[in-house]
């Protein structure tokens, strides 16, 4: 039986944002007014404009996750989509920024090197203290442990997009290195087939040429030598003799044009 191959940069992706579709199910849910729950007109239109923003910049990202972006377009994606993500949370007064952090922690490892990937999740969960001390209720004890909650799950969900990227660079890299091996088998077959046709035309012309003129020479000194008769027979015997070295100069030329790879 053979084993299903499954893409894991692809699955990444359709799984964040299948959790950013969950995550704004209780966004929808809020209404604008004054009675419990509800949040202002003009707070309720910037968290759907930031959640809007946060899903078409993920959507782009994870589009060509892995692609070189320059270091600017690196920092402007992950504060974008920081940035959104906490907003929603403070405008909507909810875990949902939470949440759309933990799926910002699996692009980190993608943007940035390990340092400053766990020097944004620290500064992102302790700006999630103030946006959970809002929420009804709830003290600046319970908005810390909270926010280490989501801390503990962010950082379990960027170790494991980081081996994800990893092995990315890793079979990219298989791949270059496959790509290069594959490149030197040919240079390699084709610097061999070169040597075979030097060699061979170096023995058409150290050999054959070498008979060949020879024996060109010895009828001509032996058509010097013989009577009327006996000469024309060694004379269309030079003729052959001449027509063959020309035609082993010939073969010899076209095997030495081709030698460079």
């Amino acid at each position: 039986m053979s084993k299903v191959q499954f893409n894991h940069v692809r699955l990444l992706r359709y799984a964040t944002y299948f959790v950013f579709l969950c995550a704004g199910l209780p966004l929808s849910m809020q209404r604008a007014g004054s009675g419990p729950g509800a949040i202002g007109d003009m707070a309720l239109l910037a968290w759907t404009a930031c959640y809007l923003v946060f899903g078409l910049v993920h959507w782009l990202l994870t589009n060509q996750l892995g692609a070189r972006l320059n270091g600017a377009t690196r920092v402007a994606v992950l504060v974008i989509l920081t940035g959104t993500a906490l907003a929603i949370g403070a405008l909507s007064k909810s875990g949902v920024g939470a949440l759309l952090l933990i799926i910002v922690a699996t692009v980190v490892p993608w943007l940035v090197s390990l340092p400053l990937g766990i020097a944004w999740m620290v500064v992102a969960h302790v700006a999630l203290v103030p946006v959970f001390a809002e929420v009804p209720g709830w003290g600046v004890v319970s908005a810390l442990m909270q926010a280490c909650l989501y801390f503990g799950f962010s950082a379990l969900v960027f170790i494991a997009s980081m081996v994800a990227s990893q092995q990315a660079e890793e079979r990219e890299e298989l791949r270059r290195l496959n790509s290069e091996l594959r490149a030197t088998r040919a240079l390699l077959a084709e610097s061999t087939r070169i040597a075979e046709r030097m060699r061979i035309a170096r023995d058409l012309h150290d050999l054959v040429g070498h008979h060949l003129t020879a024996l060109s020479l010895n009828l001509e000194v032996a058509s010097h030598l013989t009577n009327d008769v006996a000469r024309e027979h060694v004379l269309k015997a030079q003729s052959t003799a001449k027509q063959l070295l020309a035609d082993v100069r010939e073969v010899v030329s076209e095997l030495r044009q081709d030698d460079a790879i």
